[in-house]
């Protein structure tokens, strides 16, 4: 297990961190053999689902957006 100078992922990574407590984002430490232990992030299942919901969502505001501007753009004179 690496020290707590090395565990500091709140500080750097809240998002991450978020998402890891809400089981989105698994973690796991590896040593280097280069410097401190590391730790990896991978998206579990639910993280996976979260992020086909959101990209799906974003394209469908995208989507309206754009069609809203293009309308728009049609009115000028």
């Amino acid at each position: 297990m690496p020290s707590s100078a090395h565990d500091r992922t709140d500080d750097r990574l809240p998002l991450v961190s978020a998402d890891g407590r809400q089981g989105l984002v698994g973690t796991t430490w590896r040593e280097s053999t280069a410097g401190p232990p590391r730790r990896y992030y991978q998206l579990t299942p639910a993280g996976r689902t979260a992020l086909a919901d959101f990209t799906r969502d974003w394209t469908q505001l995208r989507d309206s957006v754009d069609t809203l501007l293009g309308s728009r753009e049609k009115e000028k004179p």
